[in-house]
């Protein structure tokens, strides 16, 4: 059973991105170092199953159709199903972008680097199934800048070593079409799965 609350995450005390170099600024919004960690000597690497822990969204993204107003909260427009398909989806593209450049193992242990990813946040392009039975009059077609927010802890066992946490949110200026109702969530997905894999084997 996914949870839908997330306590606490946000007091994490993750240092901000003043010290690190550009290319690491332009990636992640926050990096957590447990002391002088050198992730590209793990050669094998454990992508355990991701984890969806939402907070309410306290401004609601198609607003013509929405009360402003109003908390979003994920229970009333995602079902388990939805949850399910964008943890399945993001852990797929998690697998593909490091089994590029790291052997990927079946579970945890010594000498493995466990990345363990949470969505925090989930915002879909296109109106649910489960949205649109619970929101009178709300189009079907209506579309709105989606996006997803994560947080990753990259560790040997229990023990972390990096802890990343990204928000990405996409725009209806980039002129690209939208079809899907998971979008930009997929778009997301695989962006950060590529940035995580590559800033792992950088780092």
């Amino acid at each position: 059973m996914f949870r839908t609350a997330l306590s606490g995450i946000v007091a994490l005390g993750m240092i901000s991105l003043a010290g690190l170099d550009t290319a690491q600024a332009q990636r992640f919004d926050t990096i957590e170092k447990s002391g002088d960690i050198t992730l590209n000597t793990y050669g094998q690497v454990y992508i355990a199953p991701v984890k969806v822990a939402l907070e309410p969204e306290k401004v609601r993204r198609r607003g013509i159709s929405r009360n402003p107003n109003r908390n979003a909260d994920p229970n009333s427009i995602l079902s388990d199903e939805d949850l399910e398909f964008n943890a399945g989806r993001l852990h797929h593209d998690l697998v593909n972008a490091f089994g590029k450049n790291f052997t990927l193992v079946e579970e945890p242990g010594e000498g493995v680097l466990t990345v363990d990813t949470t969505i925090t946040r989930l915002v879909s392009t296109r109106p649910t199934a489960k949205e649109l039975g619970r929101t009178g009059g709300l189009d079907p077609l209506s579309i709105g800048a989606g996006g997803a927010s994560y947080l990753v802890e990259l560790k040997e066992g229990e023990t972390p070593l990096v802890t990343i946490a990204e928000r990405d949110q996409s725009t209806l200026n980039d002129g690209v079409p939208r079809f899907g109702i998971w979008q930009d969530a997929e778009r997301s997905f695989n962006r950060f799965s590529r940035n995580l894999a590559r800033y792992t084997k950088r780092n």
